[in-house]
């Protein structure tokens, strides 16, 4: 059986302004602190017996901005992964931000095998406006180093911006698409999250535009081959996130670091948003402290996790007053037993899942 690992990087350089991610200001002493509790922690998963039968494919390096880690740390950390009885890794994805990377080739020979950019967008005043410290032409260098060394990488867009035209910020970032032959791509909508700056600030989202912008990114990518998998996430085929799809599967991760997540024998358990909890309980705690998950709150997480993804959920899952309905004004079709999401179903996606559930 296998089982994800996940790695919450908690640093970075500076906060953006939509951004809800536990982060803090990169610290030397702080760093150095999590670095090694987090060796410690993956040593100690290879000492338990509750993980024994389990072997890790996946790694996925998150933040904060994990393209901060010393190089030499990276590598110690791989290698105690690789140390994993049982171990047979299909990918290993590191988050990376323009700016914070000049040589790609060092990543490829430690093993790291995808990487996910942060670029964001592609118009200077966009990324002022979201605090990003990276500038387009930022972008561009870190796509010209990056493409020469991994064909398997990523990047983010977040689209909606207020006060912007958002069709041709879309429109830039599909050309760079093309140009750099780019596989893979999450695109975002701003949203406006309690305790960020944008929602002090009280900025608002222009709903209807998000409407037309979903179905045309959803156009676009396609015209170019890519099969639109997840509500935000767009890929060829062959370059889907291998590690992402656990999520909506409902396969087991591991969650290092502060405010990470794991999901393991139908225990969901988390660290909290500060470092004091992950310096002081090891995941064995966390895990221990866990209740399992009872039928009802398993089948609701089949539902809603399930119908993110482009596979669908089984119909047995699901009331069935409103399959008729919400086939017919589609938000849904029917397909060999399986209730799959429309891109209209998509967009309305908490509608959907409450007729559902």
């Amino acid at each position: 059986m296998n089982v994800g690992l996940y790695i919450h990087f908690p640093f970075c350089l500076s906060k953006c302004f939509y951004c809800k991610f536990f982060s803090v200001r990169f610290k030397d002493a702080l760093y150095s602190k999590y670095i090694e509790k987090l060796i410690s922690d993956i040593k100690l998963l290879n000492q338990l017996p509750e993980f024994e039968e389990y072997k890790i494919d996946t790694v996925y390096f998150g933040g904060g901005t994990p393209s901060l880690i010393d190089i030499r740390d990276l590598d110690r950390i791989l290698n105690e992964i690789f140390r994993y009885k049982n171990t047979q890794i299909k990918e290993i994805t590191l988050e990376v931000n323009p700016k914070t990377v000049e040589d790609f080739r060092l990543y490829k020979e430690i093993g790291i095998t995808r990487i996910s950019l942060g670029i964001q967008n592609f118009n200077d005043n966009v990324l002022k406006f979201l605090g990003r410290v990276h500038s387009k032409e930022d972008n561009i260098k870190t796509l010209e180093l990056l493409s020469r060394e991994y064909d398997n990488f990523s990047i983010d867009i977040i689209y909606n911006i207020p006060g912007f035209n958002n069709k041709k910020l879309v429109d830039d970032a599909i050309f760079y698409i093309k140009k750099f032959k780019i596989p893979h791509a999450s695109f975002y909508e701003l949203t406006i999250e309690e305790g960020t700056k944008f929602y002090k600030d009280n900025i608002k989202i222009d709903e209807e535009e998000f409407d037309y912008l979903y179905d045309y990114i959803d156009m676009k990518l396609r015209e170019l081959g890519f099969i639109h998998y997840e509500v935000s996430n767009y890929g060829e085929r062959g370059y889907f996130s291998i590690h992402n799809i656990k999520y909506w599967r409902r396969e087991y991760y591991i969650g290092l670091g502060p405010a990470s997540h794991s999901f393991f024998k139908e225990r969901r358990f988390y660290y909290s948003y500060d470092f004091n909890d992950f310096f002081t309980n090891s995941i064995l705690d966390k895990f221990k402290s866990s209740n399992k998950l009872n039928k009802e709150e398993i089948r609701e997480e089949e539902i809603f996790l399930g119908l993110r993804f482009y596979e669908g959920i089984d119909i047995s899952l699901v009331k069935k007053e409103y399959i008729s309905f919400l086939e017919k004004e589609g938000f849904i079709y029917i397909e060999k037993n399986k209730i799959k999401p429309t891109i209209k179903g998509w967009k309305l996606f908490n509608s959907l899942v409450y007729y559902l559930i």
